[in-house]
């Protein structure tokens, strides 16, 4: 099983495709998570798990215009909240591309 965090960073300054670690969201209600760094573009996947070992997919809700999706791709930093995490133990960020720059993944889990 891969590490996992209750609150920090899910990625570093990441260059390259990644998984990163997982948020634990044992006794959490809810989590977000900002997205912010160097990389003129990025994609990045959001996913959920009850093991810690298979994940799938999970929607977020993006701070600013509450649309709604499963991963991101964008050129700048943003924020995105999961309002209902209680069923799932872990929340992962995957970067699937990244181009000139880096990003990181801050991530909180709010009981």
């Amino acid at each position: 099983m891969a590490s996992s965090v209750n609150g920090g960073f899910l990625q570093k300054a990441s260059t390259a495709i990644s998984d990163g670690i997982s948020l634990s969201l044992v006794s959490a209600s809810r989590a977000s998570i900002m997205i912010f760094g160097t990389s003129t573009v990025f994609t990045v996947k959001f996913l959920v798990s009850l093991d810690g070992i298979n994940f799938v997919p999970i929607e977020g809700i993006k701070i600013g215009d509450s649309s709604a999706a499963a991963n991101t791709t964008s050129t700048n930093s943003e924020g995105w909240n999961f309002p209902d995490v209680a069923a799932w133990s872990h929340l992962r960020t995957q970067i699937s591309a990244i181009e000139n720059g880096n990003v990181s993944i801050l991530a909180n889990a709010i009981a």
